[in-house]
Formats: structure tokens, C-alpha cells, sequence
């Protein structure tokens, strides 16, 4: 079996592929990154992986006739939409990253039977979301993408608490938080086990989850937490 991972240099991205690759039925993985130094060494050095160049904003570069065999014997792919802090428009941005992957995956003569996008609470929501509104045109552009696509919808991060408590070594320590009131309870999820859970969804390429297309999973761990918990 062999798996796409693109954007490969995401946390989630990277969480994958780590599974993956201790995987007992051995996949071989492909990740695709703009930079290919960015892949780890841990990575490089697993005979079942393989770094290319490619760049999900560039549709050219998608296209390239290098990629055409790692994406013709594709079994499945996963895409995460990559950080887009600097975009003057990350929603429009978000879009076109999108149709870029769904083109890429689509244009090769053997397309992969699966497609996992790994998005977040709320995609499906069109307004009133902020920044998550992202995920909401990606997951509407990979419609029709592959045989098999599914939607991880990922809760709050756990590990994004971690530049908070930072703060409490200052010399007057503080703390913030995005989530009000302080025991406001969310659901949370570790990036660990996203990987784990996507990981599982692409290992079960050709079997389609429930009859649905798109299959949507609502991802989080088995507690929530407030800010006052953290």
C-alpha cells in the first residue's frame, strides 16, 4: 500500500506519517513538502519513505511530471490545509490549496481511492467561524475528490496550550487563553492522536465508511477542558 501526505511538514502531517510508518502492514509513504529539508531525519533515514518536492499554493508544481508515480500508485492521500497567517485572503487561499491537491490526485491515470482531509470543529459551519472557515472551503472544494473522502474533524488542540503556559514563568505570571468564561469545558484532542486516527483512515482505503460520501468523523479525546482546568 502506499500513502500521499500533502502538506507532509505539519504537526498532524508529521504525527501521520509517524504512525504510519511503525505501521505492522508496512505502507510506504510519500511526503510532500515545499522545502524538502524540512522532512525529518527520523523520516530520511525509514527505507519506506520518500521526500518530494511540491507545493499545494503552486498548482504547477503539483502537476510536475516527477510526482506523477507516487500519485498514480496512490492508495489514499491525506491534505491538510497549511498555516495561512500572512494570506491577505486565507479563506480564498484555503480554496485554491484545495483544488490544487483534488487536481493533482485526479489528473494521474490511477487515482487513489481515498482522500482524507484532516480539518477541525466547526468546517461545517459557512460564516462565524474565524480562521475555521479555512477548513469550510477546503472540505466544499475536495467534494468529489477521490472515490473515498473523509473529513477528520479535529477538536481543540491540546498542545496548543503550551505557548501559554510560558507565561507563567514571568516574573508576573498570567496565562491566557482563547476559550471564555474559565469553566467553559471544550472538547480537546491530542495531535498524537490525530495522527493515530488518520493514520486508520487511510489504512482502510477501498472500504468505504458507512456508505457516505463525504464520511465526516468529529475527533476528541475522552474528556473536556475548561481554561480553569489547564
Amino acid at each position: 500500500m502506499h500513502i500521499v501526505i500533502i502538506p507532509a511538514s505539519t504537526k498532524t502531517g508529521q504525527a501521520t506519517i509517524r504512525t504510519l510508518l511503525a505501521d505492522a502492514p508496512a505502507p510506504t509513504v510519500t511526503g510532500v513538502y515545499r522545502d524538502v529539508h524540512r522532512a525529518p531525519a527520523e523520516f530520511i533515514d525509514n527505507p519506506r519513505f520518500t521526500a518530494v518536492q511540491g507545493d499545494v499554493t503552486d498548482a504547477k508544481s503539483l502537476l510536475a511530471p516527477a510526482l506523477d508515480c507516487y500519485f498514480e500508485r496512490a492508495d489514499a492521500v491525506a491534505t491538510i490545509t497549511p498555516p495561512l497567517h500572512n494570506e491577505t485572503d486565507p479563506i480564498a487561499k484555503a480554496r485554491e490549496a484545495a483544488l490544487n491537491v483534488k487536481q493533482a490526485v485526479s489528473a494521474r491515470r490511477a487515482s487513489a481511492k481515498r482522500l482524507v482531509y484532516i480539518s477541525s470543529v466547526g468546517a461545517q459551519l459557512e460564516h462565524g467561524t474565524g480562521e475555521i472557515g479555512t477548513n469550510h472551503e477546503a472540505e466544499q472544494a475536495l467534494l468529489g475528490a477521490a472515490p473515498e473522502v473523509i473529513f477528520v474533524r479535529c477538536a481543540y488542540f491540546m498542545e496548543n496550550w503550551a505557548v501559554a503556559l510560558a507565561t507563567l514563568k514571568e516574573d508576573s505570571p498570567f496565562f491566557y487563553s482563547a476559550i471564555s468564561p474559565a469553566d467553559c469545558k471544550v472538547p480537546m484532542v491530542s495531535v498524537s492522536d490525530v495522527g493515530r486516527i488518520c493514520a486508520a483512515q487511510l489504512l482502510g482505503a477501498g472500504s468505504a465508511p458507512g456508505g457516505e460520501n463525504p464520511s465526516v468523523s468529529e475527533l476528541h479525546g475522552p474528556e473536556s477542558y475548561s481554561t480553569r482546568d489547564v
